[in-house]
């Protein structure tokens, strides 16, 4: 492999394949690998909903700094064999390098810098089967991302056993993949300070699981469904660890059903789904809402309607999560920008939902879920709050009405404080009421909650120019790709400035009222086709201009949009 030596301090590298040939299972090795190296990282991946085969592939994006979005372009592609790249060329930066497995023979095409990786013969060279080309192309891949092969070497026991002669055989076709490419004079990435201890790497859902738990979450009841499982896969193995309890129910009504359950028993209780699952589930939030039940519940959204395309990213589930619901339900909303906000607002959720007695939503989606960030290493002593216990009477008010809306909770069944809760409407004792004069009672209580709330969901991200022209309001996943959009659009000179609320009800409407009117167009990027978030500002009054993203969102798809607005204003100007 021959080229001139091309050295940065960020890179975007893609491993694509079939599904069952191990790209994706070696590119996270590889992520690893980097950050225990000391280098940020952020991974996405993508396959298909087929139980077996189909297209794979992970990207990883590697940088020196702070990673915050999957980037544009893939500088370096690395395939199992050649028939493998043409579904990826879009993708591919100008002067990206691509690697394919192929035959000594095969001299690639140096004009596309394109170059044939004898990964099966390097592979057999080690004593191993063709299932080892993936391993070989690890080491590859390694070598020319300048990461340590000790490093590597180190962790392939924890991934292919500790046999001693299948660790042998991995550990040289590693190897011998690694000085194959430290032969060329290719180097897409710098080498690292050294390995760091501040820096954690997980996924989305590993970080909402960890986070639960430092919530103080101690009852998980859910059903498995794509792309949220991994947080009960996690949770079924440390839960009980921490003492707790974990139910896989037959399905998702059973499921937030046995959350209520243990929650109305003073449990701190979770469960976690997908759009279709959370449609299942509202009459159910209805009950949390009206008996004023503390509930978790995560949904990770995933491309609709109906089944839709379960392993593909989407910001579909937000009107649903907001209003979904006959008759009102109060309910908090709260929307993870990163994995690192993945942990802390799943923590906050469990504070939030003993707090204001209510279901309290976290919305995350396909690719915050499933990537893989680095991020500082989190605290897991939040302080989570403890139930009011308070003293008990014979004519116990478990509903009373209060100004603020939260009445005081106490264990079921305790001496004096016996009280009734069904999804009926109710007095302040809990017994059946249904005049109207009560109803606008109850009603007005169980909205002062969101309204108090108001004041401790105030936090807003804001980046980019003080004087800016062009604002961006988004929400979720997408603020990465908006930051580095906002970013190059300022570098070009260009004044763009973005706001992105981590509660999406109660809406820090005054904060985004203040930043809309700072500028004179509003962009609102999301990953859905009729622009819900657009929708709920424009309701608020707010002057908005929808972009619908398909897919994951990229700072390329963010940067043009903005470049559009503000011609438009200068000509309007002129």
């Amino acid at each position: 492999m021959n080229g001139p030596t091309t050295v940065r301090d960020d890179v975007t590298v893609r491993w694509a394949g079939e599904a069952g040939e191990g790209v994706v299972s070696i590119g996270h090795l590889l992520a690893r690998a980097a950050a225990r190296a000391g280098l940020h990282v952020l991974t996405g991946e993508s396959y298909g909903a087929e139980v077996r085969g189909g297209p794979a592939s992970l990207q990883v994006r590697l940088g020196h700094g702070p990673v915050i979005s999957p980037g544009d372009k893939v500088d370096m592609l690395m395939t199992m064999g050649k028939e493998d790249i043409s579904g990826h060329r879009e993708a591919l930066a100008p002067e990206a390098i691509i690697l394919y497995g192929a035959s000594d023979e095969d001299k690639g095409d140096q004009g596309s810098r394109e170059w044939p990786a004898p990964l099966l013969a390097l592979a057999q060279k080690a004593g191993a089967g063709p299932q080892a080309r993936n391993i070989v192309a690890l080491g590859m891949s390694a070598g020319l991302l300048s990461l340590p092969l000790a490093i590597l070497e180190g962790m392939v026991p924890q991934f292919f056993g500790k046999n001693p002669k299948t660790l042998a055989v991995n550990l040289e076709a590693l190897r011998l993949g690694y000085l194959y490419a430290q032969q060329s004079p290719v180097r897409l990435l710098s080498p690292s300070e050294g390995p760091r201890s501040d820096l954690v790497l997980m996924s989305g859902n590993e970080a909402i699981a960890l986070g639960a738990l430092a919530g103080g979450c101690n009852f998980f009841a859910g059903y498995p469904i794509t792309p949220a499982s991994d947080i009960m896969h996690f949770l079924a193995k440390q839960l009980p660890r921490a003492g707790g309890t974990l139910v896989q129910a037959e399905d998702e009504m059973a499921a937030l059903g046995l959350a209520i359950g243990a929650s109305y028993a003073q449990s701190r209780a979770m469960t976690s789904t997908s759009g279709p699952g959370l449609s299942l589930m509202v009459e159910l939030v209805n009950l949390a809402s009206m008996a004023e039940i503390p509930l978790v519940i995560v949904d990770v959204q995933r491309a609709g309607p109906s089944t839709g395309m379960p392993t593909k990213p989407e910001q579909g589930d937000l009107l649903l999560a907001l209003f979904g619901a006959h008759g009102e339900s109060p309910r908090i909303v709260l929307a993870p920008t990163d994995v690192e906000s993945c942990f802390y607002l799943t923590a906050q959720a469990f504070s939030l939902a003993q707090r204001y007695q209510m279901p309290v939503f976290v919305l995350s989606d396909q690719s915050l879920a499933t990537r893989r960030q680095t991020f500082p290493k989190p605290s897991l002593d939040l302080g989570a709050i403890d139930i009011e216990q308070p003293p008990t009477t014979p004519r116990y008010r478990r509903y009373e009405i209060t100004e603020t809306g939260i009445s005081s909770r106490i264990l079921p069944g305790r001496e004096n404080g016996f009280y009734v809760s069904t999804g009926l409407e109710h007095n302040q004792r809990g017994f059946p009421d249904y005049s109207p004069e009560n109803h606008r009672v109850m009603m007005s209580k169980r909205a002062r909650k969101v309204e108090t709330a108001a004041r401790d969901l105030r936090e807003v991200h804001h980046f980019g120019s003080p004087q800016a022209e062009v604002g961006i309001i988004g929400w979720g996943s997408t603020e990465g790709a908006s930051r580095e959009a906002v970013s190059a659009a300022n570098a070009s000179g260009m004044k763009v400035a973005g706001a992105y609320p981590l509660a999406l009800n109660p809406l820090p409407t005054a904060e985004l009222e203040k930043f809309a009117r700072s500028v004179r167009t509003v962009i609102v990027p999301e990953m859905n086709f009729g622009g819900q978030l657009a929708h709920l500002l424009r309701a608020n009054g707010l002057r908005v201009e929808p972009l619908s993203l398909s897919g994951e969102a990229r700072p390329g798809d963010i940067l043009p949009a903005i470049q559009e607005a503000l011609q438009h204003e200068r000509k309007v100007l002129a």
